[in-house]
């Protein structure tokens, strides 16, 4: 059987003077699948994965990876090197014939969904491929394996995205779900296992669809209705995966009146009210710097904070903890306190 073949490069990390070797793996898609899932096997947090492609033909996968050492077990491990490395370090080991995920969630009922660069095909091969990286990835309750968390982050080329989607936990045919946003970069969530947000970058609208809406698309083929609400900002950049223990909570990094704020926001979607996001502004909003990375997951038990630069800047993943992201900022920590206690949540019940 052909071998994977692996291409080394090492990033340096402000972590006890020492380097940490960034890989890059691309061979049969059945060994990448098997190699991931080696990795985690060794004990390499699955924040350790940077990237995964597939190949257009669909034969190859790409992997790029934080090489496993005994000092890395845990997230916090990862993010206690507070790294930083940019997008075009990374982007160095992207090969032009692959196309590459930005994420990977599990939802309720069986749904997986994943979010890919706009070439992604969605054919026998992709399905395949797709199926072993979640059987690596995820275990059986659909978690990532040794995180709490039911969604893998990825770093991907910045660009038009698709949403797919498919049933059983990765095991059926992978189908698009169009998306409301067409022109533009569009940024997308999840919300309590239910719900899947997406914003366009530069305009206020935030769109959403339920998981029993996407199983309707995928056994019908029926074009996806997304609810739609205006946001009283000027645009949204990003929004974090949910931050509080019922999955409702998330950061959106925004920008209102020229100011760049990290704003909490409870999301809600039911047959009655319909969508509801409540930005909660005021003493709990906090101000960013232009070129600051935006959170997109945020971990209070291990204290673990994935950041990406999606506006101003050098474009650069961020990994780093609470307190080292904050950079001393005390409103910061003090919103993520309230927003993973729930009081967001209790406030507009």
């Amino acid at each position: 059987m052909e071998q994977c073949q692996v291409l080394e490069s090492a990033i340096n990390f402000k972590w006890d003077g020492g380097t940490i070797t960034l890989q890059s793996a691309v061979g049969p898609q059945k060994q990448i699948a098997e190699l991931a899932k080696q990795l985690i096997m060794q004990g390499l947090p699955p924040a350790g994965i940077i990237c995964f492609g597939i190949s257009k033909t669909g034969m190859d996968s790409h992997l790029v990876y934080i090489e496993p050492t005994e000092k890395i077990s845990t997230a916090a491990d990862i993010a206690a090197m507070c790294g930083i490395f940019s997008k075009a370090e990374v982007f160095g080991f992207l090969l032009p014939d692959h196309n590459y995920a930005s994420f990977f969630s599990s939802m309720e009922n069986g749904v997986m969904i994943s979010v890919w660069d706009k070439g992604f095909k969605t054919d026998r091969y992709s399905d395949e491929t797709y199926k072993n990286f979640c059987d690596a990835i995820f275990d059986e309750d659909g978690k990532v394996r040794s995180l709490d968390s039911t969604t893998l982050l990825l770093l991907s080329r910045q660009g038009e995205r698709i949403l797919c989607a498919n049933l059983n936990g990765g095991l059926d045919q992978i189908t698009e779900i169009m998306s409301p946003v067409n022109i533009g970069f569009p940024t997308f969530g999840v919300i309590a296992r239910k719900i899947i947000l997406t914003a366009q970058m530069d305009s206020n609208q935030v769109y959403a669809i339920s998981v029993s809406k996407i199983i309707h698309i995928l056994k019908t083929g029926d074009f996806p209705r997304w609810e739609v609400r205006s946001l009283l900002v000027d645009k949204v950049e990003d929004i974090s995966l949910p931050v509080d223990d019922s999955g409702t909570t998330v950061i959106i990094t925004a920008v209102k009146h020229g100011k760049r704020l990290l704003i909490p926001a409870v999301v809600s979607l039911d047959l009655e009210k319909g969508l509801r996001i409540t930005l909660c502004i005021g003493q709990s909003l906090t101000e960013i710097q232009r070129t600051d990375p935006a959170p997109q997951r945020i971990d209070v038990a291990t204290n673990f904070v994935v950041a990406r630069q999606n506006n101003g800047g050098h474009n650069r993943l961020h990994i780093t903890t609470i307190e080292k992201y904050a950079m001393g900022n005390t409103s910061f920590i003090a919103m993520i306190d309230r927003a993973t206690s729930g009081d967001f949540s209790r406030a507009i019940a």
